[in-house]
């Protein structure tokens, strides 16, 4: 059905501030959300540790350098070297691609040794094997030594040799010991999952120490999910036993870690203050379902959360490796998740500032978020989610000094676009849709809509405003 949806260019301006407010046919205005940005509120550097990605690497140029850097990939969990979990994906063969523009941290899966899920068949190894370690081969022969940790051994000694940027490797030596690999049980947690971890940390630690390498970084536990009590036991004994790593990792995967996250969080960061343990890096090293790969209205939920508490993230891994986690469109194409990615990456030099929803820690609802950067004389608005017939965006705090009295003002989106009835993303470029282009005109205040929630609209206003006109809404085809 065809049907038109209205939309209007927003403007960013100095000089009037105020609210915005769409001018809508009554017919249409059944429903509207308003998006509050406070640009005289910063809320801290921009980190862009949001546009991670688990496996989103498959082979040195695939996906495509250019699309790679366009993604501003900052962070990505990759298979450890001699890995069998996948085909592609090594952390070697990558980290050349990866780190020559945005990457800044490759993580290292080292359970990726093992090609089953659960690994080793949701077993904890014993000793069965003696391990080559220039190769990872073995043979079926007991050596007295824990297998893993021979593992453990070989994959940090191929990084410490033959890794042009040892420094920039972070370990993880565990993946879900909560789910189905080795450690579920609470007990065995207690008695043998502690103890591992202490052997698995000294292991790594011992190898970088005899190549001169300095500390290794190391990320842990790993958790499929938030799990406080866990965390808090795992936290006494690493911290009484000098195995603290540098950063923390778990998990939020389901669509009701959108509301339950920050709660999260902040719980965390209590735990570490309660035990008066310096606050560590973070990254959600898994994040999202299938149904938000690929799909930017979603993805800017989760995207405004983690700038929001300035961690790092990565999207969860559901179908193919080596295409972002489905935010590229085979083959070596962009698709509205890269969209999604490039358009937050962009916000690189400038501050974040205060952004009010509709409704906060509520799932699949409008989310936002607002950046200023005052060296180039730009604001930027990024939106989506919203189910609303329109949008309103109320701008603030917007300084004079900084604008001038005169705008220019951009409004883009990125539609999602689907195969048949599958919301998934397809292969084909998506439309931007450059709304209208303001030099000198339009006031700080417009209405905005996305064509349907899966959608992100990208406001950018900059330069000098002159004229008060607000622009008319137009009517776009729904496609």
């Amino acid at each position: 059905m065809r049907h038109p949806r209205w939309i209007a260019a927003s403007a960013i301006g100095a000089v009037v501030l105020g609210t915005l407010a769409a001018v809508v046919p009554p017919a249409t205005a059944a429903t509207a959300d308003t998006l509050s940005v406070d640009f005289a509120t910063p809320t801290g550097d921009f980190r862009g540790g949001a546009s991670g990605t688990l496996y989103g690497l498959g082979d040195d140029g695939a996906p495509t350098q250019a699309l790679t850097n366009g993604a501003h990939i900052t962070n990505t969990s990759q298979k450890a070297p001699y890995g069998t979990q996948h085909p592609s994906g090594d952390a070697l063969k990558v980290e050349n691609g990866f780190f020559a523009k945005n990457g800044t941290q490759l993580d290292i899966y080292v359970q990726d040794y093992y090609p089953d899920w659960a690994y080793n068949g949701g077993k904890r190894p014993g000793d069965d094997r003696t391990y080559n370690q220039a190769d990872g081969s073995y043979t079926n022969q007991p050596n007295g030594i824990w297998d893993y940790l021979e593992v453990v051994e070989f994959v940090t000694e191929a990084v410490a040799t033959k890794s042009a940027h040892p420094d920039k490797y972070v370990f993880i030596p565990f993946n879900e010991p909560d789910g189905g690999n080795w450690y579920a049980d609470n007990t065995v947690f207690t008695q043998q999952f502690l103890p591992d971890w202490k052997a698995a940390v000294e292991k790594i630690r011992a190898v970088y120490a005899r190549h001169g390498l300095g500390d290794p970084v190391i990320g842990g536990p790993g958790d499929a999910s938030w799990r406080a009590d866990r965390t808090a036991t795992w936290l006494d004994y690493a911290k009484q036993t000098n195995t603290l790593p540098q950063f923390m990792i778990w998990h939020e995967l389901g669509i009701d870690n959108l509301a339950t996250y920050r709660s999260h969080y902040a719980e965390y960061r209590k735990l570490e203050a309660d035990r008066g343990i310096s606050p560590r890096q973070i990254n959600i090293t898994e994040y999202g379902l299938l149904r938000d790969m690929g799909v930017p209205g979603q993805l800017i939920q989760w995207f405004s959360m983690f700038e929001d508490t300035k961690v790092d993230a990565q999207t969860a891994y559901w179908n193919y490796a080596g295409n972002f986690s489905d935010n590229s469109a085979r083959p070596n194409g962009a698709n509205a998740g890269w969209w999604m990615f490039k358009w937050y990456g962009d916000l690189a030099g400038s501050k974040t500032v205060k952004v009010t929803p509709p409704q906060l820690n509520v799932a699949d609802t409008l989310q936002g978020i607002g950046a200023i950067d005052a060296t180039d004389k730009k604001a930027t608005v990024l939106y989506g989610g919203s189910g609303a017939d329109t949008v309103s965006l109320a701008l603030n705090g917007l300084s004079s000094s900084v604008f001038g009295s005169r705008v220019d003002v951009e409004v883009r989106e990125a539609p999602l676009s689907c195969d048949g009835d599958q919301r998934r993303p397809s292969g084909e470029r998506p439309e931007l849709r450059p709304l209208r282009r303001l030099p000198g005109r339009g006031h700080p205040a417009a209405g905005c809509r996305a064509l349907d929630a899966a959608g992100l609209v990208h406001v950018r206003g900059g330069g000098e405003h002159r004229d008060h006109r607000c622009p008319r809404l137009r009517p776009v085809p729904h496609r």
